[in-house]
C-alpha cells in the first residue's frame, strides 16, 4: 500500500507540473489571448 501511495503521489505531482508547463507554453503561443482557461484540468485522470 505504501509503495502504491508513493507512486500515485509521484504521478499526480508529475501531471500537475506537466499541466502547469503546458499552460505556460499555451500562454506564450497565444500571447495571453485565451486568458486563464484552465482547460487542461479536464484531463485529470482521477488518480
Amino acid at each position: 500500500d505504501m509503495l502504491q501511495d508513493l507512486v500515485i503521489a509521484a504521478v499526480n505531482q508529475a501531471l500537475g507540473e506537466a499541466t502547469k508547463m503546458a499552460q505556460e507554453q499555451m500562454s506564450r503561443v497565444t500571447g495571453g489571448m485565451l486568458g486563464d482557461m484552465n482547460f487542461l484540468k479536464n484531463f485529470n485522470m482521477g488518480i
